[in-house]
């Protein structure tokens, strides 16, 4: 496999789409982590409700960032089936991420924004998995 293959192309390969999915969540967090921070410490919106706005602003790039690098190999020929499940599995990785956030800093205490580091590492996993293998696996028609 060549080097631009493994940066451009969409591939089936998993270790390559982790990898890529990674990036993707990478990307994602800061723009959900950038909204968290401005809307709690500038509009002094509670951290779960700025966690939720954040949240959402980030699936929705998380989902065009996926079908259009990350993932090769589609499940579903009807886009907006596709979505829809690629959000119920967010919504599920969101129930994660609010118990983790609400555990963290009003459990324990720690600054609302390494909670979110937290949340976002033990939610990675899951909606990573999630995907690839309820969506961007084997397509059947």
């Amino acid at each position: 496999m060549k080097l631009i293959d493994l940066v451009l192309n969409k591939t089936d390969n998993l270790l390559v789409q982790f990898f890529r999915y990674f990036g993707v969540s990478g990307i994602c967090l800061l723009v959900d982590a950038g909204a968290l921070f401005v809307l709690t410490e500038y509009a002094g919106i509670n951290y779960l409700i700025s966690t939720f706005i954040g949240y959402s602003l980030g699936l929705i790039l998380n989902y065009i960032l996926s079908v259009t690098w990350v993932f090769k190999t589609k499940r579903l020929a009807n886009k907006p089936m596709e979505f829809g499940i690629f959000v119920v599995i967010g919504l599920i990785g969101l129930a994660i991420n609010q118990g983790v956030m609400w555990l963290c800093t009003d459990l324990i205490g720690l600054y609302f924004m390494l909670s979110r580091l937290i949340s976002a590492g033990i939610g990675y996993t899951w909606k990573f998995f999630a995907r690839k293998y309820i969506l961007f696996n084997k397509r059947y028609d």
